[in-house]
């Protein structure tokens, strides 16, 4: 076994397996957008699918799993790290996240605009008669509006659930199986 010398680096390789329902995921995407999302599954997820950046990868808040999300332009690769594989339970391309409504700022009251700039840093519970009403919840970018809408969506979540069963079940694929 050659182990690395002083100034270099030791990366383990991950496993990269995608569940039954992310294959599905892929193929629905066209033949360009197929092939970006594999090799950068393959660059960024095989070495180090747990170090983040501002712009590729993110742990996600607030849920349990999937643990983090890929960008890659417009698709979305949210994936869990075990012990040495990286499994991918779904793909989704942005446009398909967008069903929620938005209320322009301009037709909610003028002081307003204070609390949504307060959102954006931490929730804020509006009350009325000193019960909670409401919560309010701000978005540093559309990232994370992004994620918002994906980890709120019932249909998004139920989907992960069974692709982590798929994983379980051995119902999966690696990488280079796909290739």
């Amino acid at each position: 076994m050659i182990w690395p010398g002083i100034g270099h680096n030791f990366y383990v390789a991950y496993r990269i397996v995608l569940t039954e329902n992310a294959i599905g995921d892929l193929n629905a995407l066209d033949a360009r957008w197929r092939a970006t999302v594999h090799d950068a599954i393959r660059v960024h997820l095989t070495h180090e699918p747990t170090r983040e950046s501002k712009s590729r990868i993110k742990r996600l808040r607030e849920i349990k799993h999937p643990q983090f999300r890929l960008r890659v332009g417009e698709v979305r690769v949210f994936y869990d790290v075990t012990e040495r594989h990286v499994v991918i339970s779904a793909i989704m391309s942005k446009e398909k996240t967008r069903k929620m409504i938005k209320v322009p700022l301009s037709k909610v009251k003028d002081n307003f605009s204070e609390i949504i700039k307060k959102a954006s840093k931490e929730k804020v519970v509006v009350t009325i008669h000193g019960r909670p009403a409401a919560v309010i919840i701000g978005f540093e970018d559309e990232e994370d509006w992004l994620e918002y809408r994906l980890l709120n969506d019932e249909k998004f979540l139920a989907r992960v659930s069974q692709s982590r069963q798929q994983y379980k079940e051995g119902k999966y694929k690696t990488l280079q199986e796909l290739s």
